[in-house]
C-alpha cells in the first residue's frame, strides 16, 4: 500500500491542499496522521473517487 501527501493528493484531484485537509476533517476521505501531517491511502483515493463519480447527468 502506497500513501500520499496531502499536497500530492491536491495535485492529483485538481484541487486544493486545504480541500483535502476539509475533506479529511469532516469525514468524507480515511487518512492516517503522522504528527501535524497526514497521509492518504492508495486504496482511500480509489474508494473516494469510486463513490464521487458522476454520471454527468
Amino acid at each position: 500500500m502506497q500513501y500520499y501527501t496531502t499536497e500530492q493528493v491536491a495535485e492529483m484531484f485538481a484541487i486544493s491542499p486545504k480541500t483535502v485537509r476539509k475533506l479529511i476533517t469532516t469525514g468524507k476521505m480515511k487518512a492516517v496522521k503522522i504528527g501535524i501531517e497526514y497521509r492518504i491511502s492508495d486504496k482511500e483515493l480509489e474508494r473516494f473517487a469510486a463513490e464521487n463519480e458522476t454520471t454527468g447527468e
